[in-house]
């Protein structure tokens, strides 16, 4: 029907518009400001190294500088949120995990298949999951430990979602599983 167009039409824009266009817009304010962000987390993980690990977060480090020092701009304090947890270099990571996250949700309407959509989150939660474990981006590491479960989790949902998908994992009626021939 011609409502049902329009409402295909709607979410279509809107599903580009929140893929694509905020995603670019953060990584757009973060990039412009990325030389104060790797200056301020530098200077955050040393403050912290000399207090035996104590956090800091980005608010109490700017309370706490000196009167004769650069103010932080008000546009890096309104991102704090995207950066204060990573190391310094890896003011866009937050932005990359909200991308694979879209990818596991948003992009799959774009597949007709239930097994290509859960093929392909299976893949982009395989691919966090590396990145994740390689990179290391966060401050603690007890932060990388948890993100980097949390990938592999997902990962492993999205390869069972796939098992059931493919008929490879059968669910009964009684909640069992099995796996198919066996």
């Amino acid at each position: 029907t011609a409502r049902h167009h329009r409402w295909k039409t709607y979410a279509t824009f809107a599903s580009v518009f929140y893929m694509v266009l905020v995603p670019c817009s953060i990584v757009l304010m973060l990039f412009f400001s990325r030389s104060e962000i790797n200056s301020i987390m530098t200077e955050i993980m040393m403050l912290e190294e000399q207090m035996k690990g104590k956090h800091t977060t980005l608010a109490e480090f700017a309370s706490s500088r000196d009167q004769n020092q650069r103010a932080i701009s008000k546009r890096t304090m309104a991102l704090a949120l995207c950066f204060q947890s990573s190391k310094p270099g890896f003011w866009w990571y937050s932005i990359w995990l909200l991308v694979i996250r879209l990818m596991q949700t948003v992009m799959l309407m774009t597949f007709a298949k239930p097994s290509v959509q859960a093929t392909f989150a299976a893949a982009v939660g395989l691919l966090a999951a590396i990145l994740q474990r390689e990179l290391k981006p966060y401050r603690r590491p007890r932060d990388d430990t948890v993100a980097l479960a949390s990938q592999i989790v997902v990962f492993a949902w999205c390869v069972t979602l796939l098992l059931v998908r493919v008929r490879v994992l059968q669910i009964n009626s009684s909640g069992g599983v099995s796996v198919a021939g066996l």
